[in-house]
């Protein structure tokens, strides 16, 4: 079975989203819900097409209207949408409304109960950090440069699947956040993704990593763990910033707390299912309750970095982010962007 591109930034995807902020009678991206029969926008307008059938529990819906937006359908849970609904601002793509912060995890409870939550954003170029920082409403904000784009907690996920889901940012389609899911997903204390701004096309103007939680404040300084979990990234071209392939897998790692190290190997597969490599840890080392050091893959990567965090009372969870490019002696022409988390 093949998956859902995690960031929407496939070739056919991009043109769906673009058709649906420019006018284009589509379907919508692809995501949650099936978009309406011909919605569409033309500047700040909406043009012709009837509402599409979102996704419903308990209850149905029916048409939309939107002001600055695109809308193929709202979506009900536990009750009845009727037709003439107001939407003001986004574009829905007929995905259904879900929000960034579901379920009742303790990292969730942290959320909205405003408690300290560690974020850790960075860009692609030389791993810079940027500011990630989430609202007790559940609204992530992300500020690359001085322009800060805001992803809704009621946003609608133009991409769902394998426990991931991404959203786009308010009044700017093309720049989409992936995340973990939270609350509602196989972590209760961390979180994972990645960010990315397209040009046209499939083309990146930028992209980066997150991950965060609730960092472990007292460490093991003694004895060893096991995690599982999965991974996401993001593979393009390194001169044309073009994406060449959807990556996920699973991870499996060990930390050894008394040495200070921890050992792990990603087995990541392309959006068809079809295997695609491994990553593996190199020499990773444990400071406070972060770790770092190198990342290598099966495809000729040579030259790559990985770090992370423990979250949870007992370093129950990790999380972090890795990036991958050919190096010197490499023959890979790609680089590699992606995170990951997991839990003993």
């Amino acid at each position: 079975m093949s998956r859902l591109p995690f960031l929407g930034f496939s070739a056919l995807a991009l043109v769906l989203s673009l058709a649906a902020c420019t006018g284009g009678g589509s379907d919508g991206p692809i995501g949650a819900g099936q978009g309406g029969d011909g919605a569409g926008t033309t500047g700040g307008g909406t043009t012709g097409g009837n509402g599409g059938a979102g996704s419903t529990s308990g209850g149905a819906t029916t048409g939309g209207t939107t002001t600055g937006g695109t809308t193929g359908g709202s979506a009900t849970s536990g009750g009845t949408t009727s037709s003439g609904a107001t939407t003001t601002g986004g574009t829905t793509g007929g995905s259904a409304s879900e929000p960034l912060v579901r379920g009742d995890s303790p990292l969730a409870r942290a959320i909205r109960t405003g408690d300290d939550v560690l974020l850790e954003a960075y860009k692609s170029d030389a791993g810079k950090k940027m500011k990630l920082a989430v609202a007790a409403d559940g609204t992530f904000t992300l500020t690359r440069g001085d322009e800060p784009f805001a992803f809704a907690t009621d946003a609608p996920a133009v991409a769902a699947d394998r426990g991931l889901r991404t959203y786009a940012a308010g009044g700017v389609p093309l720049m989409r956040l992936t995340l973990s899911d939270i609350g509602g997903g196989a972590l209760d204390y961390s979180l994972y993704g990645a960010w990315a701004l397209a040009v046209n096309g499939a083309d990146l103007a930028d992209i980066g990593t997150v991950y965060g939680g609730l960092k472990t404040m007292a460490m093991p300084l003694s004895g060893k763990a096991t995690y599982t979990g999965a991974a996401m990234a993001v593979e393009y071209d390194a001169a044309t910033r073009h994406v060449l392939n959807d990556l996920a897998g699973s991870l499996n790692a060990s930390a050894d707390f008394a040495k200070g190290t921890v050992g792990a190997q990603m087995a990541l597969a392309k959006a068809d299912g079809t295997a695609w490599g491994k990553l593996n840890f190199s020499t990773v080392t444990i400071t406070g309750n972060g770790f770092a050091g190198g990342i290598t893959s099966t495809n000729g990567h040579l030259t790559g970095r990985v770090n992370g965090k423990f979250f949870g009372p007992a370093a129950d969870e990790m999380a972090g982010d890795f990036g991958l490019a050919g190096g010197p002696s490499g023959w890979a022409t790609s680089e590699v962007r992606g995170a990951f988390g997991a839990k003993r």
